[in-house]
């Protein structure tokens, strides 16, 4: 099979990492400029420019991370075509996120790519989870906001997005606190405590490390009496009881001595102990990253991020026609549906029998494809998605079905039971479209 090129190369005889460069360059100052020259408002440009920014990070970065999407114009098509739907124009946030997108795109390294544990501009972008200010209904929020419920005080309040509480606001849960502490006692957000204060737990320290004293910590106190302390994180050297209480998170278990990841060759019993962040399982040694079209064993063993091991070779992701045993074995415009990589955009809802990555319109759940949802009485788990009108109990249950949506004045536990969608403060499902916004 022939593959179609997989990003656009230039043709002429500047070097590709240069052509990138200036392109960014180009993408950044131009972003900047459209900005200026609206004074912040006017038509919203970000929208448009931003697949191009994004697409053009994924291409720079396939050198080293394997192949994304199947081609730079395929990622800006998809990207430019999620952004005009109706569900992402309808965003107030959106230009703004999409500006900052490009921003950050014409800056980011690689190696910013693909972090569990980050969220970039572009993902709030490409996230149709709401921002602080709008109704957040049965749904998380986007970033760091956390969907505040009714209360017996405000029982008719819409459920918002809100951002998380500074230390003295009013709490009843450590999940609204920045700090993430609530205290029980004045049910107000606390603040996260400075080196050598008494901890119970890791989140109750601003560094993040709450340990039992060592007698030689600058902390002071007895070794052995079980009083627990913030810390710093210890140096390379440092006597150790864990991995938590080392700044390059190894505590080596025989010499109880912080240690720093070790280099090619050095012995290992995780891929964190190494720099190269590979430990042979086998031999207990640290291990370079294998090659596109080495042999290989394990797909951590291939060194880039997009890359997995297929018949024993490091291989990139699947364009769509080709082979796949994995979801993600497959690029990101594909989905691996009976053994083949089919074209799909993971960013817009698919119809009922479509290729999904994701989302499918009104009364499908993804699973593969677009299928309908279960029915009243049906087993809901594990995609939890019932036919309107249904919502699947969890509660008290011995086998999770699709049961009935609760009327107007039944008791409730979450706004995804009710008919209107609407818990109140008091427990109780309200009328529909009866919640008000703050500042209504």
């Amino acid at each position: 099979m022939t593959r179609p090129q997989t990003i656009t190369r230039p043709t002429s005889h500047v070097p590709q990492s240069k052509t990138f460069a200036w392109r960014a360059l180009f993408l950044g100052l131009f972003a900047l400029l459209s900005t200026a020259c609206r004074g912040g408002s006017g038509p919203a440009d970000g929208p448009r420019d931003a697949p191009h920014a994004l697409c053009a990070l994924y291409a720079r970065c396939e050198s080293t991370l394997g192949r994304y999407y199947s081609s730079e114009a395929v990622c800006q098509q998809q990207i430019a075509a999620a952004l005009a739907s109706p569900d992402y124009a309808a965003r107030p946030a959106l230009a703004a996120h999409a500006e900052a997108c490009i921003v950050w795109a014409v800056k980011a390294a690689c190696t910013e790519l693909g972090v569990d544990t980050v969220t970039t501009p572009c993902d709030r972008m490409l996230s149709l989870l709401p921002d602080i200010g709008e109704s957040c209904a049965s749904r998380h929020c986007a970033g760091d906001a956390f969907c505040l419920q009714p209360t017996t005080s405000m029982p008719w309040r819409c459920p918002i997005c809100t951002a998380r509480k500074a230390p003295g606001e009013p709490c009843s849960s450590s999940f609204e606190c920045a700090s993430e502490i609530c205290d029980p006692h004045t049910r107000t957000c606390g603040q996260l405590l400075p080196l050598c204060a008494l901890c119970s737990a890791h989140t109750d320290c601003a560094s993040r490390l709450c340990l039992a004293s060592t007698g030689t910590d600058p902390c002071g106190g007895t070794p052995g009496s079980y009083v627990r302390k913030c810390a710093e994180p210890l140096a390379t050297g440092a006597a150790c009881s864990g991995d938590a209480a080392c700044a390059s998170y190894l505590c080596d278990s025989v010499s109880k001595l912080c240690v720093a990841p070790g280099p090619i060759g050095a012995a290992c019993r995780s891929h964190a102990s190494c720099v190269s962040h590979l430990c042979d399982s086998v031999s207990n040694e640290c291990v370079a990253g294998v090659e596109l079209g080495s042999a290989c064993v394990h797909d951590w063993q291939c060194a880039a991020l997009w890359r997995r091991c297929r018949a024993n070779v490091c291989v990139g992701r699947s364009l769509p026609g080709e082979p796949c045993t994995w979801f993600d074995d497959c690029v990101q415009d594909a989905q691996c549906v009976d053994g083949l990589c089919v074209a799909a955009n993971r960013y817009l809802p698919a119809a009922l029998g479509e290729p999904c990555l994701g989302s499918c319109l009104a009364g499908a759940q993804c699973l593969g494809t677009c299928r309908t949802a279960h029915a009243l009485g049906e087993e809901c788990l594990p995609s939890g998605l019932c036919v309107p009108g249904t919502y699947c109990e969890t509660y008290l249950v011995a086998r999770p079905v699709c049961v009935s949506s609760k009327a107007e004045g039944a008791a409730c536990s979450s706004s995804a039971e009710c008919q209107s969608l609407f818990c109140t403060g008091t427990a109780v499902c309200g009328p529909v479209d009866s919640c008000v916004m703050p500042g209504t």
